[in-house]
């Protein structure tokens, strides 16, 4: 288990100087002190917040299962991102979701551990990711529309090309000729690619 080193609890003003927001609760959940980029980012004012528990953050559905990260945080208390491998959100005042990434961390003040908690709004980079998706699907679909066999790659430094798309044409003439699909080679390098073809 990882040392949880004695610490006094931060000021507000010092909490404000944190671009995330910021969270310190108790071992039953209830919020001690926020910052001014919680306010902003829920919605609420400091004394609506202060001892009320960390829950009113979290939509509803998700409040079962944060109790029960909450306790085996404090079981085993150490520095860490919740939720890896799950999407997590906060909720706002006026019943607003958006998505969040959060990490924890254990402090002590007066021999009582807390936590202390990173928030950050990942909406517009979801919404990025979202639209790349979208565009690569829909590049996908006009490169499949073809009855050409196909490759589309990048030029890195060090003049490394890589695969990043084929199409249904070119894959389905790979697999006659090789027996592998073409697209396992995507994110690959395009000697990798081309190796398994019986061309000189």
């Amino acid at each position: 288990m990882e040392t949880v080193f004695e610490v006094p609890v931060p000021t507000e003003q010092w909490l404000d100087l944190l671009p995330d927001a910021a969270l310190i609760a108790d071992q039953n959940g209830r919020i001690l002190k926020v910052n001014r980029r919680t306010l902003e980012l829920f919605g609420y004012q400091t004394d609506e917040l202060i001892h009320k528990p960390i829950g009113v953050l979290i939509p509803e559905r998700l409040r079962a299962k944060h109790a029960e990260h909450q306790r085996n945080f404090f079981q085993r208390p150490y520095a860490r991102p919740m939720g890896r491998g799950t999407e997590l959100f906060g909720r706002r005042k006026d019943g607003t979701e958006f998505p969040a990434e959060i990490s924890i961390s254990p402090m002590t003040v007066d021999g009582q551990t807390l936590v202390w908690s990173l928030i950050r709004d990942v909406s517009e980079r979801k919404k990025a990711e979202a639209e790349l998706r979208e565009r690569e699907a829909r590049l996908q679909l006009i490169f499949d529309s073809t009855s050409e066999l196909e490759v589309l790659y990048r030029v890195e430094p060090g003049d490394r090309f890589v695969l990043e798309m084929v199409n249904r044409a070119m894959n389905s003439n790979y697999r006659n000729l090789v027996g592998l699909d073409a697209t396992q080679f995507v994110g690959r390098e395009l000697d990798e690619f081309l190796d398994p073809l019986p061309f000189p």
